[in-house]
């Protein structure tokens, strides 16, 4: 049996080997602002100063503490209702709380005499751990025993008051730092119609967006790009997988206005500047989404842009290059100098399989292009806690590994599966639906990717039979 005290310090946390009679780790504490910016290291080292892991906090924006130690990983998951998971490479721990009314009579007054605040049950299939917390003369210790693991793949759980205690107070800091801005701003009088628009439209501001997941670093680059504004940006990547998420979260984190139109074989740019409509007297000419943003220095994305056919994308070339827009208004001509902070992002799947639309290189080449897939399995669950706030999280889990499965069988077919109807069957579970799980997953993700599919019988149908054959696993 191993068994640790925990001494928890102002400056870090000491960790006492009973066994072996001696100290034998140091968690420290890293000094923390006002605003905190995610995540939070806990640097582990030996009495000697040699690193020996780290505890990484992603509080409070996802539910999770992880150790890295090495090779290895312990990450504690904080579900609804403060259920706590420990996952390692080769074991899951459940996590029970313990309080003194849990305990027999005699053992409560013992430690109720002892300063016991709070205690934990750690159970996995290979082993059983014991995790209590002491409170006595302003300060605070733990006692840790476990039948065959050292201390250092629990110290998410034992850090996990700390870092809460940490936040309290602070607030998260989400933005990613800013690039200074490379583009130079032109010295040009508003025109006409540009004041026009500035005296009778307001800026389309977004009060809200979700935080989007990052996989390998798309979204700092991301951000980088827009801050420096030199060239625009195609966010590349499969159907539901957080591109639209990722630029409303850098227009959002930004504080600038959000601007969009969605791409078809029939999508005219003409729209996206404007048209004259009528009003008492001559027409007046309305502002489209791009002039917009050009004028009020926002973010434009142009949604689904591998549907658009390359002709009407041509007309961008010069507008991204001088960033002026030469229009006729019910003001006369006018050239608009599209705004410092103005920023152009582009979405779509441009994967052969998806369009049979092409887009030339000479046009594409204009752009930086961030390839972007699926997130992983710890986002997913994470993504839909967030969206389905207080969704258990075995229940995430579930969902997530079902999609898992799913979107493997529908590659096989050249379909996308994304994570919208996920986040549907998420929030209608916390909802408290009465629709059972199976039809859930039936209207919300198998119907729609099946709808074409020859046969009216579905038990004819392949990529039903393989998609339902999924969901019979986890009837």
């Amino acid at each position: 049996m191993n068994e640790y005290i925990i001494d928890f310090q102002s400056k870090g946390t000491l960790v006492f080997d009973k066994r072996k009679n001696e100290k034998t780790a140091l968690i420290t504490n890293p000094k923390l602002e006002q605003e905190i910016n995610v995540p939070i290291c806990y640097p582990v080292t030996s009495l000697e100063d040699r690193l020996i892991g780290e505890v990484v906090s992603f509080l409070p924006e996802r539910n999770r503490v992880e150790l890295k130690n090495g090779t290895e990983t312990s990450t504690l998951i904080i579900g609804g209702n403060e259920e706590l998971i420990l996952r390692t490479k080769d074991s899951k721990y459940d996590v029970g709380t313990v309080e003194l009314d849990d305990m027999k009579t005699e053992e409560a007054e013992q430690m109720k005499n002892i300063g016991f605040s709070k205690g934990y049950k750690i159970r996995s299939s290979q082993e059983k751990a014991t995790l209590n917390f002491f409170e006595g003369q302003g300060k605070q210790r733990a006692m840790l025993s476990s039948e065959t693991s050292d201390f250092k793949r629990f110290l998410p759980i034992i850090l996990y008051s700390r870092i809460k205690s940490d936040l309290v107070g602070r607030t998260l800091k989400k933005n990613i730092p800013v690039s200074d801005s490379l583009r130079v701003a032109k010295n040009q009088d508003d025109g006409k119609f540009v004041k026009f628009v500035k005296e009778n439209f307001t800026p389309r501001m977004l009060d809200n967006a979700f935080s989007y997941q990052d996989q390998e670093g798309e979204k700092a680059r991301f951000f980088e790009y827009l801050d420096n504004g030199l060239r625009p940006v195609i966010l590349n990547g499969p159907t539901g997988n957080g591109k639209s998420v990722l630029a409303k979260d850098y227009a959002c984190s930004r504080r600038l206005p959000f601007y969009f139109d969605t791409g078809n074989s029939s999508f005219r740019l003409s729209s996206a500047i404007g048209k004259f409509v009528p009003t008492p007297g001559n027409a007046t000419f309305s502002p489209g989404s791009l002039t917009l943003a050009a004028i009020f220095g926002g973010v434009y994305t142009m949604e689904e842009m591998a549907q658009i056919p390359q002709d009407e994308l041509t007309g961008l070339n010069i507008f991204l290059e001088t960033m002026e827009l030469p229009i006729i208004t019910h003001f006369g001509h006018e050239v608009i100098t599209a705004n410092p902070n103005f920023r152009f992002a582009a979405t779509g799947n441009f994967h052969g399989n998806y369009t049979t639309n092409e887009l030339n290189d000479a046009f594409l080449q204009r752009f930086a292009q961030i390839k972007m897939g699926y997130p992983s399995r710890d986002n997913t669950v994470d993504i839909l806690q967030a969206r389905a706030p207080g969704l258990d999280y075995k229940t995430a889990e579930t969902i997530t590994d079902i999609m898992t499965e799913m979107r493997s069988e529908a590659g096989a077919f050249s379909k996308d599966l994304g994570l919208k109807g996920a986040v549907e069957i998420a929030q209608r579970l916390k909802m408290k639906t009465g629709i059972p799980l199976r039809n859930l997953f039936e209207d919300n993700i198998i119907n729609p990717l099946t709808t074409y599919e020859k046969s009216a019988d579905n038990s004819q149908n392949p990529l039903y039979t393989k998609l339902t054959s999924v969901l019979d696993k986890y009837a």
